[in-house]
């Protein structure tokens, strides 16, 4: 029995008469993303045409008081998004095990795997596989349970040694503001430092946000890719780059590569990104982030290191191994973009934004920095990171302004 596509919705009665919980389970039964079928109006649904799907693309702050966020919405072709489902239900299907042309992400030659959006009018989504030294296997000519994939043949990158530091516009000269805005630098008891992402809340308090592996050992002993311990654990302090505590870590996850970072002293999280004058609304949704590739839009983003760049969404949703040894896992919901030179060493947890579906005065995140080419031995020509919308999905928090609602 084949499983149901999000096409299957049209032919369902009484959506207007389902209570919520219902209408989700409907969705959710039809492959519809988590975030689309949470927030989508059954109205919407019921006033689609049969040739097109409406979709959430982002939550952004709500001017109901009742309200945090409410949905965006767009309507798409409803043949690309039930594509985009096969191509998402196989990838879930390969990082569960399954074989592909050959490969499983257990081989030790399989570094990532990423489902790609295609474009809405010619070429249907796909799974993009990175292999090490393999035959590679262009688009068109295997299929996976009738999605298009592509191996991709990659050498490893060669070791880098250096010490890098701050860039001379980033070494502190003066003293610094109490509102730390997305951007700005973030360091841990030892000096290593990284780059704040934009805050969090969760309805009640608000947070900075940054990676969990600043200030992790990242070389083996002959300088292969084996984390080997460190990174922010909770209870930890973190410090400014002016060696000021900015607060302490109450949660911490390396599987998705942030640390929640509760204020002390004077520091005040600032809803905005440095370098821009318009306020964060609220972040991007899995489909938003699929809508925006296939349609080669950009995101950019402000880090410590490279400071301001950008580049084109790559992928919206991917696993990649970046490490072996402690915390070595595979890293699921990554966002891809850009090439290698879009982030550097210090550039971690920068944030990564769109003023996409929005006009034009307003920001919202797509997600954050865990590395890039050749840092974390990930060697696609690309920066990648943990997605807004799993950091949303997965622990509730939110990218607004909650003293604006």
């Amino acid at each position: 029995m084949k499983e149901r596509l999000p096409s299957a919705i049209h032919q369902e009665d009484g959506i207007e008469q389902m209570n919520r919980r219902k209408f989700t389970s409907v969705l959710l039964g039809a492959g519809f993303s988590f975030s689309t079928a949470t927030s989508v109006s059954a109205e919407s649904v019921s006033d689609s045409d049969r040739d097109e799907i409406p979709i959430v693309v982002a939550h952004r702050k709500s001017d109901d008081p009742d309200s945090v966020t409410e949905p965006v919405e767009k309507k798409v072709p409803t043949r690309w998004y039930d594509n985009l489902t096969k191509a998402r239900r196989e990838h879930q299907q390969f990082i569960e095990g399954k074989e592909i042309a050959g490969h499983t992400i257990s081989d030790e030659d399989v570094l990532s795997a990423w489902v790609s959006a295609g474009t809405l009018d010619k070429q249907e989504p796909y799974i993009e596989i990175e292999v090490v030294n393999t035959e590679p296997h262009p688009l068109g000519y295997i299929e996976s349970n009738e999605v298009p994939v592509q191996i991709k043949s990659i050498n490893p990158p060669e070791s880098e040694d250096e010490e890098r530091e701050l860039g001379e516009s980033d070494t502190p000269t003066g003293p610094e503001d109490i509102n730390r805005q997305g951007g700005q630098a973030v360091a841990d008891e030892d000096g290593s430092y990284g780059t704040l992402g934009t805050p969090v809340h969760d309805g009640d308090d608000v947070y900075f946000l940054a990676c969990e592996h600043i200030g992790a050992n990242m070389r083996g002993p002959f300088n292969d890719p084996i984390r080997t311990g460190g990174g922010f654990s909770e209870g930890d302090t973190a410090y400014t780059n002016f060696d000021s505590e900015i607060g302490e870590v109450v949660e911490a996850d390396c599987s998705d590569d942030i640390a929640v970072i509760e204020p002390t002293s004077n520091y005040q999280p600032e809803f905005s990104v440095v370098g821009e004058t318009d306020p964060i609304v609220g972040h991007i949704d899995e489909d938003g982030l699929a809508d925006m590739e296939s349609n080669n839009e950009e995101v950019q983003k402000y880090g410590q290191t490279t400071n301001h760049t950008s580049g084109v969404v790559k992928s919206h949703s991917g696993v990649t191994i970046p490490y072996a040894g402690v915390c070595g896992t595979i890293r699921t919901n990554q966002l891809k973009w850009g090439d290698q030179s879009a982030s550097d060493a210090g550039d971690s947890g920068s944030p990564v934004y769109t003023d996409d579906y929005t006009d034009d005065s307003e920001i919202f995140i797509a997600g954050g920095i865990d590395g890039a080419w050749p840092d974390f031995y990930v060697v696609g020509d690309y920066a990648f990171g943990t997605a807004a919308y799993h950091i949303h999905n997965e622990y509730g928090y939110h990218y607004n302004d909650p003293s604006e609602n």
